[in-house]
C-alpha cells in the first residue's frame, strides 16, 4: 500500500482551498472571456424579433385530406360504410347509374321531404362536393369544409320546417295530420324510415359519384365563386337531430 508523505498531502490541500472563494464556491477557472461573450449574444438573439416569412399561394390545412362527410359527420357507422363502399365501386362502372339513382331519389323525396325537388337536391350535394374540394384547395379549414359539406347533404332530405313553408302550404300539412287516422300515421311513418334508409344509400353514392365528376374537371378556376353561391344555401340545422318521419307535428 503506498503512503502519501506529509508535504505532498499539504500541497493537495492547498490547492484545493486556492480553488475555492472564502464562502466555499467553486471559483469560476481563468479564460479568455469569449464564453461570456457568446452567452451575451445568444441572450440578445432572443429578445431580437424574428421576420416572420409568409409562404405564397394558400395555406392547406393538412387535415382537409382526411374529410370524409359520411365517416365524420353523418351517422354512417364503419359497417355501414363498408358495404356502401363496395356498392360504389360497381356503381362506377356503369356511367348511367347517377342518372338513374337521381330518378330514383326524385321518388323518394316524395316521401321523405314532399316538399323538395330532386333538382335542388342535386345542386346540395354538388355543393357539399365543392366544399370538400374548397378546403382541399385551401378556401377554408378541413374543419368548416366537413361542416358544411355535412350540413348540406343532410339538409337536402330534410322536411322543409314549418317557419319556411308558406302560409298555404302550412295550412295544408296540418290538415292532413288532423285528418290521419292512428293507422295511417303508423303507415306513413314506417313507409318513412323504410324510404329514408333507402335514400342514405343513395346519398352515399350520389355524393362520391358527383365527387368524381368534379375531380375530373380540366381546371378549378371558377370553383372560389361556385363556392361562394354554395355559403348561403348551408343550412342551420342541428347535426344531432335525427330523421323520424314526423317533421311538422
Amino acid at each position: 500500500m503506498f503512503r502519501f508523505s506529509l508535504p505532498l498531502t499539504s500541497l493537495f490541500a492547498c490547492l484545493a482551498i486556492s480553488a475555492c472563494s472564502d464562502e466555499g464556491v467553486i471559483r469560476k477557472p481563468d479564460g479568455d472571456g469569449t464564453g461570456g461573450k457568446v452567452l451575451a449574444e445568444f441572450r440578445s438573439s432572443l429578445d431580437t424579433p424574428r421576420e416572420e416569412v409568409i409562404p405564397d399561394g394558400p395555406q392547406i390545412d393538412p387535415g382537409a385530406q382526411n374529410i370524409d362527410p359520411f365517416k365524420y359527420g353523418l351517422k354512417y357507422n364503419y359497417k355501414e360504410r363498408e358495404v356502401l363502399a363496395g356498392l360504389l365501386e360497381k356503381a362506377k362502372q356503369d356511367p348511367d347509374y347517377l342518372g338513374r339513382s337521381l330518378a330514383a331519389t326524385a321518388e323518394s323525396l316524395a316521401i321523405v321531404a314532399p316538399e323538395k325537388n330532386v333538382e335542388d337536391y342535386q345542386r346540395d350535394l354538388l355543393c357539399a362536393v365543392r366544399m370538400e374540394i374548397g378546403a382541399r384547395q385551401g378556401m377554408f379549414s378541413a374543419y368548416e369544409g366537413q361542416l358544411n359539406a355535412v350540413k348540406l347533404i343532410k339538409g337536402a332530405t330534410m322536411p322543409v320546417p314549418d317557419e319556411d313553408l308558406s302560409e298555404e302550404d302550412l295550412e295544408a300539412r296540418r290538415a292532413a295530420l288532423e285528418a290521419e287516422t292512428a293507422r295511417e300515421r303508423y303507415i306513413r311513418e314506417q313507409e318513412f324510415k323504410e324510404e329514408y334508409s333507402k335514400q342514405r344509400t343513395r346519398d352515399y353514392l350520389n355524393y362520391f359519384l358527383l365527387k368524381d365528376q368534379e375531380l375530373a374537371r380540366e381546371d378549378f378556376a371558377n370553383l372560389a365563386s361556385e363556392v361562394e353561391a354554395c355559403l348561403p344555401l348551408v343550412p342551420d340545422i342541428d347535426l344531432d337531430e335525427e330523421a323520424d318521419g314526423t317533421a311538422g307535428e
